[in-house]
Formats: structure tokens, sequence, C-alpha cells
């Protein structure tokens, strides 16, 4: 029985009738696009927006909205990293701390133990609060980043990734590792799920 009834339909709907309009319990296409709707688009879809946001996204029409989203035009380096993750300056910041360890290892032949240990943890605690205040500038680079991109969701899934796979500053001490890969999320953001994960597994944070 199950099997004539499947038969009929298929043979209604292959003669084009069709099945939707024989339906009228169906819920009609939604093609309303209000200035509401929009907003709650971009709240989901990123971290909200200004008024101004709002009506472009509204001006642009559903679909239209949609590929902004899926396929942003901004490019991932549109926000200048800090001064300090340029290579020179990576490179110049390790001579600067291998030299100062090696000038104190020197110095401290010529100490007592007390002030040789005193010398080596005030090192440690300079280079402590470069980093502090480095991660503190890559928390202020990605936040400057959320709230102003033209990229949202991209910036939302950026969010999600460095979410779900769970580094943080207390684990990671170095603050251009952590930025490295927040980039390598934005990367691969909205792209191949596969190729996100083979690219972490080789990340240094």
């Amino acid at each position: 029985m199950a099997g004539l009834i499947f038969a009929q339909n298929r043979a209604t709907f292959s003669r084009g009738a069709g099945l939707l309009p024989c339906n009228p319990m169906l819920p009609k296409a939604q093609t309303s696009w209000t200035r509401e709707e929009a907003a709650h688009l971009l709240n989901r879809a990123g971290f909200g927006g200004a008024p101004n946001s709002i009506n472009d996204l509204h001006a642009m029409g559903r679909e239209k909205a949609v590929d902004f989203l899926l396929q942003p035009t901004e490019a991932p380096d549109a926000f200048a990293e800090p001064d300090w993750c340029q290579p020179a300056k990576v490179a110049e910041e390790a001579r600067r701390r291998f030299q100062l360890i090696r000038e104190n290892r020197i110095a401290a032949r010529d100490m007592t133990p007390e002030e040789a240990d005193r010398k080596r943890r005030e090192i440690q605690q300079s280079f402590q609060r470069d980093e502090r205040r480095r991660g503190m500038e890559a928390q202020g680079w990605w936040l400057d980043r959320m709230l102003k991109s033209q990229a949202p969701l991209r910036e939302k899934m950026t969010f999600f990734w460095h979410d779900h796979f769970a580094t943080s500053a207390q684990k990671v001490r170095e603050p251009i590792l952590l930025l490295r890969q927040n980039q390598l999320f934005r990367a691969h953001a909205l792209g191949n799920f596969k190729k996100l994960t083979h690219k972490i597994t080789q990340d240094g944070a």
C-alpha cells in the first residue's frame, strides 16, 4: 500500500503538479527583510553592530547580506599587528634577552649566591612584565578587530576556534605565539576543518 502511494505521488510530481502548492499547511517562503532581522543576523553571525552597520546590512537585502558575511572582501591582514610582531623585532628581542642572560651569568661570578639569585629573579621578572604588556596589546588588537572588522562572521569563527582549541596566555607565555595562532584561526575561519586541524598540529602555541 505504501509503495503504491509513493508511486502515485512520484508520478504526480513528475508531471509538474508539484507538492508545495498542493499543501496549504506548508509555510510560505519568507521574503521579508526588516532592520530588526538585519540586527539579529549581525548578533548571531558576529558581535552585533552599530546602527550604521545594521543599516548597511539591511540595505544590501537578504541574499547579499548573507553573501557579505560568508564571502568577506576584507583582507585577513587588514589590521596592522603590534610592532613587536614584526620578524625583525622578534629577532632583536631574542638577541637582547640572550645578551642580558649571558652578561648576568658572567657578572654572577663576582656575586654572592644570594646576590646572583636576586639578580636572576629581577631579570626574569622584567621578561614577565614585557610578556604581560605584549599580551595586553595583543588582546587589545583582537578586540579592536572584533569591533571594527568588516568581516564579522570570520571574527566570530576566529573566536569560536580559539575557544574550541582552548589555548590561553596562562599556558603559552609568548604573546607572539598566541597572536600567530589567532591569525591561523582567522585564515581558516570559514574554510576546511581538516586543513585547520592539520595546521594547528604544527602551530607553536
